[in-house]
């Protein structure tokens, strides 16, 4: 008996692992699980390096040199859910990190934004936004 046999479609065990962002990802599966996907079956989730506290986090990360990743993962929320409204959360100066941060590549994102620019010397190697 073929062992793919016994390990296909939603009946399967299946195991679910992430760490740091991709732990809330894995924890968030299993607790909408039971009324999204009830047909599933879940064995186990694994979630490690979970970010406990998210407004600590901001505010250690805020003025560092992976601030603008903080504002890029904020970019890419506001553009999956469009109705979270930006406008009502952001001060001007956050509003400027957001529209810049919103066009540029991750490399340009990790620059350090305590002078609230990109403050990258050198150009990425893949992106056509990034200045030559």
């Amino acid at each position: 008996m073929p062992l793919d046999r016994h390990l296909s479609g939603p009946s399967t065990p299946t195991g679910l692992i992430g760490y740091s962002g991709g732990a809330l990802a894995s924890e968030w599966a299993n607790e909408l699980q039971p009324r999204y996907a009830p047909e599933l079956k879940f064995a186990g989730v694994a979630a490690g390096g979970v970010p406990a506290d998210l407004d600590y986090i901001a505010r250690r990360i805020d003025g560092g040199p992976f601030a603008g990743i903080y504002v890029g993962a904020a970019v890419g929320l506001a553009r999956a859910y469009p109705g979270i409204d930006t406008d009502t959360l952001l001060n001007a100066r956050g509003k400027q990190a957001f529209a810049e941060v919103g066009g540029q590549c991750i490399e340009h994102s990790r620059s350090d934004r305590r002078s609230g620019a990109c403050g990258t010397t050198r150009p990425c190697r893949s992106c056509s936004t990034c200045p030559r």
